[in-house]
């Protein structure tokens, strides 16, 4: 039970880790274009969602290497962590 717990608290830490870094991403965008403009840009996204795009090409690009970033820490986070049944 204690592996368990010990992987939950890990794999609470690196998403914890991953949600401060897509929080610093969007300051950097909120900084230089402006709160209405990202929103904007990410409500259209939701509502543009579907193919030829180019806004929405051009977020998911941003957002995606995000959360890819954030795979490959929960990743790394469960390779150093041994599981035993």
């Amino acid at each position: 039970m204690d592996s368990v717990i010990d992987v939950a608290m890990e794999l609470q830490r690196v998403l914890n880790n991953a949600r401060i870094i897509s929080d610093y991403d969007r300051s950097v965008y909120v900084e230089r274009y402006g709160e209405d403009r990202v929103s904007f840009i990410e409500y259209q996204s939701e509502i543009l969602a579907e193919p030829g795009h180019n806004i929405q090409a051009c977020l998911n690009i941003a957002y995606d290497k995000g959360f890819v970033d954030c795979i490959e820490m929960i990743g790394r986070c469960l390779s150093r962590i041994e599981v035993t049944e």
